[in-house]
């Protein structure tokens, strides 16, 4: 049920409102700050890997170095459990779980193209 602007006027929100007992407000802060210091990064991960590795897998295409087909090989690996771990933390109901599952596969992809590759003639 909302009520007009107009039958609002003059009333402040100490009479609307209770005053509320924030005696917790600490923990709730450093429950937050807890939450973002493990989330910021594993996003900054989950970003950055993904670059890494096509990164490395072009240049491994254009020099053909078996350095860069290893350090694409072990990346996405890295980005397979991040994915796993993202998927574990975000797992919400909703478009968020249907986001992990599509991320998760498509790293599992990545990982299996690449280890199914014929090995390199020497």
């Amino acid at each position: 049920m909302s009520l007009p602007l107009a039958s609002l006027a003059g009333v402040t929100r100490a009479a609307t409102a209770p005053p509320v007992d924030q005696h917790y407000l600490f923990e709730a802060r450093q429950m937050q700050a807890l939450s973002l210091s493990v989330h910021i990064p594993l996003v900054c991960f989950g970003i950055a890997f993904p670059a890494l590795v096509l990164f490395a897998e072009r240049r491994y295409l254009r020099t053909g170095d078996p350095l860069y087909r290893t350090l694409a090989q072990r990346w996405s690996k890295i980005m397979l459990a991040l994915a796993g771990t993202g998927l574990m933390i975000f797992a919400r109901p909703g478009w968020a779980l249907a986001l992990g599952v599509l991320m998760l596969v498509a790293c599992a992809v990545t990982v299996f193209a690449m280890a199914a590759r014929p090995p390199e003639r020497s």
